[in-house]
């Protein structure tokens, strides 16, 4: 009888691409990928799996899927998953679900379920293949709902500091100004940091836009809203939803309970 510790484990994992990039100050660029390791969720429970394994990014790894997925159970499982010894893993394969996620949008063809073979032998991942994913997949939804809370809960920044519009949840929500204004300091970090790459972005592409109206403008497109396609920017909704996945969001009702045994689930 072995017992399953369910939750949420939420991290990056660096790894080097197959070209050695050198910077001007002599060092190697190393990118990222962030990760959730999804652990008794009830809807994988049901299917007999112990886990998701999800890494997003936005720019495509594809070709690096392998490394990553291996590292991060070379890294963590042992860890999580009880009984986990000398690379000898307590369950079989198919009871964990990996997912790449070219985050740059809300595109369903940006998900891929994949299917790889696990060589003890040289502790590396091998042959993956990419699945499409359903669009009623949990973890895809879940995603939806979460971009569509922290995006609206963004507009309510702009709403709150007085910046003569108004959001009520409608497409009729507009911005009536193009007077630059400022966010209020207890906005969100996240929301803050997406303003900081909408004012770069303005500056080295020499943009007669407002960021602030830029950064709004996205922020509706993803809360499903009408835009004003003049001074819509993909970089910056990519740049919000690159923030927004990375923050903690409490689904801790959708798992299963602390005390129960997995001895059931391991043997599925």
């Amino acid at each position: 009888m072995q017992k399953l510790y369910p939750g949420i484990y939420q991290f990056s994992v660096p790894y080097l691409t197959y070209h050695r990039m050198v910077e001007k100050d002599g060092y190697h660029r190393v990118k990222k990928v962030d990760v959730e390791i999804h652990v008794g969720r009830k809807e994988d429970v049901a299917e007999g799996k112990l886990a998701t394994v999800i890494a997003y990014s936005t720019s495509s790894f594809s070709n690096y899927a392998q490394e990553v997925f291996s590292n991060i159970r070379r890294m963590f499982f042992p860890n999580i998953f009880p009984m986990f010894q000398s690379n000898i893993p307590p369950f079989q394969e198919r009871q964990i679900r990996y997912v790449e996620v070219h985050a740059k949008s809300q595109d369903l063809n940006d998900w891929h379920e994949l299917e790889m073979r696990w060589d003890p032998k040289t502790a590396q991942f091998k042959h993956p293949v990419w699945n499409a994913i359903s669009p009623q997949a949990w973890y895809y939804q879940d995603y939806q709902q979460k971009i569509l809370y922290f995006a609206q809960q963004g507009l309510k920044c702009f709403q709150d500091i007085n910046m003569q519009g108004a959001y009520n949840g409608e497409a009729s929500w507009e911005l009536q100004t193009e007077t630059s204004t400022q966010l209020s300091e207890d906005s969100p970090i996240w929301l803050l940091q997406a303003l900081h790459e909408a004012k770069q972005y303005v500056k080295v592409n020499e943009l007669a836009h407002d960021p602030y109206h830029i950064l709004a403008n996205s922020l509706k497109k993803l809360s499903g809203l009408e835009i004003n396609r003049l001074s819509y920017t993909p970089v910056i909704t990519t740049a919000i939803v690159s923030q927004i996945h990375k923050i903690k969001y409490n689904m801790n009702s959708h798992y299963i309970d602390q005390s129960v045994t997995t001895t059931n689930i391991y043997a599925t």
